[in-house]
Protein backbone atom coordinates (compact mmCIF):
# COMPACT_ATOMS: atom_id res chain seq x y z
CA UNK A 1 0.00 0.00 0.00
CA UNK A 2 1.37 3.48 -1.30
CA UNK A 3 0.07 6.79 0.62
CA UNK A 4 2.01 9.83 -0.38
CA UNK A 5 -0.99 12.29 0.25
CA UNK A 6 -2.64 11.14 3.51
CA UNK A 7 -2.59 13.31 6.54
CA UNK A 8 -4.58 11.04 8.92
CA UNK A 9 -4.75 7.31 9.12
CA UNK A 10 -8.16 6.45 11.08
CA UNK A 11 -9.14 3.92 13.49
CA UNK A 12 -8.95 -0.13 12.18
CA UNK A 13 -8.16 2.02 8.71
CA UNK A 14 -5.98 -1.41 7.91
CA UNK A 15 -7.13 -3.22 10.21
CA UNK A 16 -7.17 -7.21 10.48
CA UNK A 17 -5.81 -6.87 6.66
CA UNK A 18 -4.07 -10.16 7.00
CA UNK A 19 -2.11 -9.95 3.57
CA UNK A 20 -0.51 -6.39 4.15
CA UNK A 21 2.69 -6.71 4.46
CA UNK A 22 4.74 -3.23 3.57
CA UNK A 23 3.55 0.33 3.31
CA UNK A 24 5.18 3.02 1.90
CA UNK A 25 3.73 6.22 4.44
CA UNK A 26 4.34 9.45 2.67
CA UNK A 27 5.84 12.97 4.33
CA UNK A 28 2.17 14.44 4.31
CA UNK A 29 1.05 11.52 7.13
CA UNK A 30 0.65 13.28 11.03
CA UNK A 31 -1.18 10.95 12.82
CA UNK A 32 -1.74 7.10 12.86
CA UNK A 33 -4.86 6.46 14.87
CA UNK A 34 -6.11 3.54 17.46
CA UNK A 35 -5.89 -0.11 15.86
CA UNK A 36 -5.17 1.59 12.44
CA UNK A 37 -2.83 -1.90 11.71
CA UNK A 38 -4.20 -3.87 14.09
CA UNK A 39 -3.58 -8.21 13.38
CA UNK A 40 -1.68 -7.16 10.32
CA UNK A 41 -0.28 -10.56 11.02
CA UNK A 42 1.92 -10.17 7.79
CA UNK A 43 3.25 -6.62 8.62
CA UNK A 44 7.27 -6.90 9.13
CA UNK A 45 8.51 -3.71 9.53
CA UNK A 46 7.19 -0.17 9.23
CA UNK A 47 9.32 3.26 8.69
CA UNK A 48 7.45 6.15 9.83
CA UNK A 49 8.65 9.16 8.31
CA UNK A 50 9.65 12.38 9.99
CA UNK A 51 6.00 14.30 9.79
CA UNK A 52 4.62 11.73 11.65
CA UNK A 53 3.88 13.60 15.22
CA UNK A 54 1.09 11.02 17.13
CA UNK A 55 0.94 7.10 16.93
CA UNK A 56 -2.49 6.01 18.89
CA UNK A 57 -3.22 3.12 21.00
CA UNK A 58 -2.85 0.24 19.88
CA UNK A 59 -1.97 1.42 16.44
CA UNK A 60 0.14 -1.64 15.94
CA UNK A 61 -1.61 -4.33 18.30
CA UNK A 62 -0.95 -8.03 17.60
CA UNK A 63 1.05 -7.49 14.33
CA UNK A 64 2.47 -10.41 14.98
CA UNK A 65 5.29 -10.27 11.91
CA UNK A 66 6.51 -6.89 12.85
CA UNK A 67 10.35 -7.28 14.09
CA UNK A 68 11.18 -3.49 13.96
CA UNK A 69 9.82 0.07 13.76
CA UNK A 70 11.44 3.22 13.72
CA UNK A 71 10.04 6.27 15.09
CA UNK A 72 10.90 9.92 13.40
CA UNK A 73 11.81 13.18 14.50
CA UNK A 74 8.84 14.61 15.56
CA UNK A 75 7.03 11.97 17.13
CA UNK A 76 5.73 13.31 20.63
CA UNK A 77 3.02 10.30 21.54
CA UNK A 78 3.12 6.86 21.21
CA UNK A 79 0.01 5.55 23.25
CA UNK A 80 -1.47 6.61 26.12
CA UNK A 81 0.25 6.73 29.08
CA UNK A 82 -1.48 8.35 31.53
CA UNK A 83 0.33 8.98 34.50
CA UNK A 84 -1.84 10.99 37.95
CA UNK A 85 -0.65 13.56 40.15
CA UNK A 86 -1.32 10.44 42.68
CA UNK A 87 1.56 8.69 40.96
CA UNK A 88 -0.95 6.01 39.80
CA UNK A 89 -1.67 5.46 36.23
CA UNK A 90 -4.73 5.30 35.08
CA UNK A 91 -5.42 4.48 30.97
CA UNK A 92 -2.43 2.70 29.63
CA UNK A 93 -2.32 1.44 25.83
CA UNK A 94 0.86 0.65 24.00
CA UNK A 95 1.35 0.89 19.67
CA UNK A 96 2.78 -2.49 19.77
CA UNK A 97 1.23 -4.36 22.53
CA UNK A 98 1.39 -8.29 21.74
CA UNK A 99 3.67 -7.52 18.62
CA UNK A 100 5.55 -11.22 19.59
CA UNK A 101 7.91 -10.90 17.15
CA UNK A 102 9.36 -7.05 17.74
CA UNK A 103 12.84 -7.04 18.09
CA UNK A 104 14.08 -3.31 18.63
CA UNK A 105 12.00 0.08 18.39
CA UNK A 106 14.54 3.28 17.14
CA UNK A 107 14.10 6.68 16.97
CA UNK A 108 15.60 9.61 14.93
CA UNK A 109 18.56 10.79 17.45
CA UNK A 110 16.58 14.34 17.42
CA UNK A 111 13.65 13.33 18.81
CA UNK A 112 13.35 15.46 21.79
CA UNK A 113 10.18 13.34 23.53
CA UNK A 114 11.90 9.79 22.88
CA UNK A 115 14.97 7.88 22.40
CA UNK A 116 16.29 4.39 22.17
CA UNK A 117 18.97 2.68 23.11
CA UNK A 118 20.03 -1.02 22.28
CA UNK A 119 16.68 -1.44 20.40
CA UNK A 120 14.27 -0.30 23.86
CA UNK A 121 12.06 3.02 23.46
CA UNK A 122 12.93 5.28 26.45
CA UNK A 123 10.44 8.88 27.03
CA UNK A 124 11.59 11.88 28.62
CA UNK A 125 8.28 12.99 30.48
CA UNK A 126 4.89 11.86 30.78
CA UNK A 127 1.74 14.23 30.55
CA UNK A 128 3.91 17.11 30.61
CA UNK A 129 6.21 15.90 33.79
CA UNK A 130 8.97 16.00 32.89
CA UNK A 131 11.29 12.64 34.16
CA UNK A 132 14.91 13.38 32.24
CA UNK A 133 16.50 12.25 29.52
CA UNK A 134 15.85 8.78 29.30
CA UNK A 135 14.05 8.72 32.40
CA UNK A 136 10.51 6.37 31.40
CA UNK A 137 11.39 3.25 30.36
CA UNK A 138 8.82 3.33 27.80
CA UNK A 139 8.81 -0.33 25.81
CA UNK A 140 11.19 -3.07 25.62
CA UNK A 141 10.21 -4.89 22.60
CA UNK A 142 8.45 -8.34 23.71
CA UNK A 143 11.42 -10.17 21.31
CA UNK A 144 14.02 -8.10 22.65
CA UNK A 145 16.78 -10.36 21.52
CA UNK A 146 19.24 -10.59 25.43
CA UNK A 147 18.47 -12.75 27.87
CA UNK A 148 19.25 -9.93 30.40
CA UNK A 149 17.95 -6.38 30.33
CA UNK A 150 20.04 -3.73 31.84
CA UNK A 151 18.15 -0.74 32.26
CA UNK A 152 19.12 3.10 31.83
CA UNK A 153 20.28 4.33 35.09
CA UNK A 154 18.25 7.83 33.98
CA UNK A 155 14.90 5.74 34.38
CA UNK A 156 12.80 7.22 37.18
CA UNK A 157 9.51 5.39 35.90
CA UNK A 158 8.70 1.85 34.11
CA UNK A 159 5.03 2.18 32.64
CA UNK A 160 2.43 -0.68 32.61
CA UNK A 161 2.76 -3.42 29.74
CA UNK A 162 6.34 -1.58 29.04
CA UNK A 163 8.01 -5.38 29.08
CA UNK A 164 4.93 -7.35 28.44
CA UNK A 165 5.17 -10.65 26.46
CA UNK A 166 8.95 -10.66 26.83
CA UNK A 167 10.37 -14.37 25.23
CA UNK A 168 14.13 -13.49 26.05
CA UNK A 169 14.40 -11.63 28.88
CA UNK A 170 15.39 -14.05 32.24
CA UNK A 171 16.84 -11.84 34.28
CA UNK A 172 16.47 -7.43 34.62
CA UNK A 173 19.19 -5.41 36.18
CA UNK A 174 18.63 -2.02 37.34
CA UNK A 175 21.69 -0.66 38.39
CA UNK A 176 22.43 1.35 41.15
CA UNK A 177 19.70 4.37 40.70
CA UNK A 178 16.25 4.58 42.68
CA UNK A 179 12.93 4.13 40.95
CA UNK A 180 10.20 6.38 41.65
CA UNK A 181 7.11 4.35 40.29
CA UNK A 182 6.86 0.82 38.58
CA UNK A 183 3.81 0.45 37.10
CA UNK A 184 1.34 -2.50 38.14
CA UNK A 185 1.37 -5.08 35.05
CA UNK A 186 5.14 -3.75 33.81
CA UNK A 187 6.91 -7.24 33.58
CA UNK A 188 3.01 -8.27 32.32
CA UNK A 189 2.94 -11.56 30.69
CA UNK A 190 6.63 -11.87 30.39
CA UNK A 191 7.43 -15.54 30.16
CA UNK A 192 10.40 -15.98 31.86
Amino acid sequence: VKMSCVESIGEKAFGYSKLLSSVELGNALRRIGIRAFTNCISLASINLPDSVTDIAEYAFQNCKSLTSLSLGKNVETFGIMDLGTDGVFGTSASPVYTCTALTQINVAECNTHFASADGILYANELNGKSFGKNGVLYVVPPAYPKTRLTVESSVRVIVPYSVHYSVNVTEADFGNFSLENVAKGAFYMSRK
